[in-house]
């Protein structure tokens, strides 16, 4: 089903060649003025390039003697990579591409395909993720590394597979490969120590680089993972890591006697203090959230990034402008989403009573909702069962929480999303959640929560048709907070 007629084709590619070749050379002029700007730290003859310039984390380091060139052709190398893995060990239809499948799909443009759930909303994103870092490990900042992103992702879409390029895979592994991409660089960021010697290294360096493969690739190809330099000077930003392991119970409310008891693991990490000042950087602050089901649609059920890209505030009150990546997947609840949400908060009470309420509107770019009469041909992985389009909504939230380490953490999400591939649906969710963690002992902690999702599709078929999914969960467990 294209989304673009046949009678605009030719403005059409014009525009979008317009578009990719303007992504394509605005980083060059950020190139170029940072080789002019003289280097935070001076550097003796004979000393090695360093990737840290000050101790602020997410600093970009300097740009390497390559330039803009070298983190493109690694993005490209790195669709290469997996192409050829495609086409000659599993030997992949779809990855039989040739100089005249190439034409067809400049030709004709962009489509949206119908690929598992997972595919396009968890693993194009993380795909993404690794064209971002390739930018950060270039020496690049948060916005000069994301068009490499799109560069990336337009290469393989237009001539890695046969398929009719993917607006929705397009959309999705930049956009959500930047908020991954950038996440997972910061956390790797605070592993490494290049004073560190010995097995204490290896390990620092493993970890980082099984968190951003490309940082990891970076450093070897570069020599960085063995070199010792004594005036290193190590990045640890804030991080408080809370992961919970127990079980869930999960059914429908309205009969919740058949309710589903099953083993869970859930992971919190906040990166940097979202009550301080902005300190210019994206994502100087962010949250990211996992959880791992031990029976449901897909073994990952959550997966979402959460960061600043710009903040304002006083000592009681703020407004945020955030970067949303949410992956949902469960039997009732299907959202997958690139948005970005304007946040206004307020703190309240005393340093023994902690109370902070937020609320803000919600601009969703891309979505992807769990649908029913989903009416498009199969390829390989057989119909699609969710519907793709932009949407609106709300969010509000609340947080509690005392010295003594007792903390609660309420958020209710509305999200409405208009069809435009798919069915002729429009999709209203609801998700209301609360997480309570008590400090038990030393570094042990008890983690109680519930979420509450809620799905109403409108279907314009022969007549109206209405569809109601609505899921309840409970959460006990055991964890840590560090």
């Amino acid at each position: 089903m294209k989304i673009f007629p046949p009678a605009i084709r030719t403005a059409r590619q014009l525009t979008w060649w317009a578009v990719s070749i303007g992504v394509l050379l605005s980083p060059l002029s950020v190139h170029a003025q940072a080789a002019q700007d003289p280097e935070p730290f001076p550097r003796r003859v004979g000393d090695p390039v360093r990737t840290v310039q000050d101790t602020q984390p997410g600093a970009p380091g300097r740009p390497t003697e390559a330039g803009y060139w070298r983190p493109l052709v690694e993005a490209v190398g790195l669709n290469v990579f997996v192409w050829s893995i495609n086409r000659y060990i599993k030997d992949a239809e779809w990855a039989k591409v040739t100089p005249e499948t190439w034409w067809s799909n400049l030709n004709n443009g962009w489509d949206f395909d119908d690929n598992a759930f997972q595919a396009n909303q968890i693993a194009h994103p993380y795909h993404g993720g690794l064209f971002f870092a390739s930018g950060r490990a270039a020496g690049y900042d948060f916005w000069a590394s994301a068009p490499v992103a799109f560069i990336g992702s337009f290469t393989w879409e237009y001539f890695a597979e046969t398929y009719q390029p993917s607006f929705n895979d397009w959309i999705n592994t930049s956009v959500g490969g930047i908020a991954l991409g950038e996440a997972l660089w910061r956390f790797s960021e605070a592993m490494l120590d290049d004073r560190d010697k010995g097995m204490s290294r290896f390990w620092r360096e493993f970890g980082a680089t099984a968190v951003s493969p490309m940082r990891g690739f970076n450093r070897l190809i570069e020599g960085k993972m063995w070199h010792v330099d004594e005036d290193y000077i190590p990045i640890r930003p804030q991080i408080t890591a809370r992961a919970t392991v127990g079980a869930r119970s999960i059914g429908d409310p309205r009969d919740y006697g058949n309710a589903s008891i099953q083993p869970i693991f859930r992971l919190r990490l906040d990166y940097g203090d979202d009550l301080s000042q902005f300190d210019g950087r994206p994502f100087d602050s962010f949250l990211m959230r996992l959880q791992l089901n031990g029976q449901d649609t897909a073994a990952l059920g959550l997966a979402e990034v959460s960061g600043r890209l710009w903040a304002k505030r006083s000592e009681k009150k703020g407004i945020t402008l955030r970067q949303w990546f949410v992956y949902n997947n469960y039997t009732a609840y299907e959202l997958g989403a690139q948005s970005v949400i304007a946040d206004f908060d307020w703190l309240l009470g005393s340093e023994k009573n902690r109370f902070r309420i937020s609320t803000g509107p919600i601009v969703t770019i891309l979505g992807a909702v769990k649908a029913e009469n989903v009416l498009l041909p199969p390829l390989d992985e057989g119909y699609r069962d969710y519907d793709y389009g932009p949407g609106a909504g709300l969010k509000l939230g609340a947080s509690w929480w005392q010295p003594s380490g007792l903390r609660l953490d309420g958020g209710f999400f509305l999200n409405y999303v208009h069809s435009i591939n798919g069915s002729s649906g429009e999709h209203l969710l609801q998700r209301g959640e609360g997480d309570l963690s008590i400090p038990v002992w030393n570094w042990v902690r008890a983690n109680a929560g519930v979420t509450y999702y809620r799905r109403n599709s409108y279907y314009d078929l022969d007549g109206d048709v209405t569809v109601q999914d609505v899921n309840l969960e409970l959460r006990f467990g055991l964890g840590t907070e560090f």
